[in-house]
């Protein structure tokens, strides 16, 4: 937390415009590139009015890693790695461990991945960005069977969230399983009827 407003204001407006909240307030979904790296000036100001403002340098560090487009952000991880570390002060946070989670598998640094991946689930088992991130690790290594069952863990833990039928849905397009695909992505869209990107998916598988 912080005690300046000036910070704090900042990082809610970086918040809202580098995420689209779900009806249950959980951040799933990113904007475009634009948006993304306006969101990371705004946590930057944060952490630049409050240095000690570790959800800020959370939120940053986030920001960064999904901005990263290789070849070419080779500066991106580092930073994103200091982001995390200055988060990490505050040991109630998954956000740093997802981060550094992200950052390893992006380098192939799979063990070190799932190590910090299961520590930001211990903090926060609800942490669905974390289990998906398990689930792309499991399919680096070409243990398909390992990521059907983290999708099929997140769906158990939150049956009414849609984005974890998509997710499972794309991953079973991605491996070749179109029926079971379309099974789920069916699944979502009854989960969220208003939600476009079900039946834009639906359209392209």
């Amino acid at each position: 937390a912080t005690t300046l407003p000036r910070a704090f204001n900042a990082y809610i407006e970086g918040l809202g415009t580098l995420w689209k909240d779900d009806p249950d307030t959980l951040r799933v979904e990113v904007s475009k590139r634009e948006k993304t790296e306006e969101a990371i000036a705004l946590f930057e100001s944060a952490v630049a009015i409050d240095p000690a403002y570790a959800l800020a340098h959370g939120a940053l560090g986030e920001a960064l890693v999904e901005s990263y487009e290789p070849p070419d952000d080779q500066l991106r991880l580092p930073r994103a790695a200091a982001a995390a570390l200055a988060s990490s002060l505050d040991g109630r946070l998954a956000s740093p461990h997802f981060t550094m989670g992200r950052i390893h598998r992006l380098r192939h640094e799979y063990d070190e991945a799932r190590v910090e991946l299961n520590l930001a689930l211990e903090i926060d088992p609800l942490h669905l960005p974390a289990r998906c991130e398990l689930a792309l690790l499991g399919v680096d290594l070409d243990d398909t069977e390992s990521a059907e069952s983290v999708y099929l863990e997140a769906i158990g833990l939150r049956e009414k969230h849609w984005w974890c039928y998509y997710k499972l849905a794309i991953f079973y397009h991605d491996t070749g399983r179109d029926s079971q695909a379309i099974e789920w992505l069916t699944r979502a869209s009854e989960v969220a009827p208003d939600n476009p990107d079900m039946y834009s998916a639906l359209g392209v598988i």
